[in-house]
């Protein structure tokens, strides 16, 4: 699960936590266990990005509002954070009232833009990361017949039996602020003594990583 975390810090170095463990969700101001220092002073605000996921690319920013080192509102956008690391404000802030992202985690299993939904048939394609952070990017879809996957672009591996053959496919997008999620309609043909059965199936699949 994608998390950020958010540290007030000050010239000299000291830090005072303001969140810890938050999960961005684009829009949706992040939960603040704090709006300010301990010690009562303006300091610059970091977050860091506790994944191996690059934030700081495509647009996507933080917009931190809040106070300035007087007590005037303030406010800044900042470029997210990059993977494992961190980013940072260049005002001080003696408050913080809200960091708002425009982004929502879950790089882990997120739906590609090259995915064809509501289509037969249809191609699902998903950006997922491994156990060492490398990205993974896994594609779903029929090819004569049969369903494979396909990661990183080598050559698809089927997942149907040759018993059957797959008539429909179709995958929707069911993603929100908070989640995504994929529902799946599937037809499977079996002919058996020149007799064809078919058989749909359905299901809904909320993507590991991507909800609240």
């Amino acid at each position: 699960m994608i998390k950020h975390e958010i540290v007030a810090v000050s010239v000299a170095a000291n830090t005072a936590g303001l969140a810890n463990d938050v999960a961005p969700a684009s829009g949706v101001a992040l939960t603040l266990a704090a709006n300010n220092a301990a010690d009562s002073l303006a300091h610059l605000i970091v977050i860091t990005n506790n994944s191996a996921t690059d934030y700081s690319t495509g647009g996507k920013t933080l917009a931190v509002v809040g106070t300035g080192p007087n007590g005037e509102a303030q406010t800044e956008t900042i470029t997210g954070p990059g993977a494992s690391t961190t980013t940072t404000t260049t005002k001080h802030f003696l408050s913080a009232a809200s960091v708002t992202p425009n982004y929502t985690r879950g790089a882990a299993d997120t739906v590609d833009v090259a995915s064809l939904f509501e289509t037969n048939p249809g191609d699902l394609r998903l950006i997922d990361t491994d156990s060492d952070g490398a990205v993974r990017a896994v594609r779903f879809y029929v090819n004569e017949g049969k369903i494979y996957i396909s990661e990183n672009g080598e050559a698809g591996v089927a997942l149907s039996p040759d018993s059957v053959t797959i008539s429909s496919l179709i995958f929707y997008n069911l993603s929100n602020l908070n989640s995504q999620a994929v529902r799946i309609k599937l037809e499977v043909e079996k002919n058996q003594n020149n007799r064809i059965t078919t058989l749909p199936f359905s299901d809904t699949v909320i993507l590991r990583g991507s909800y609240q």
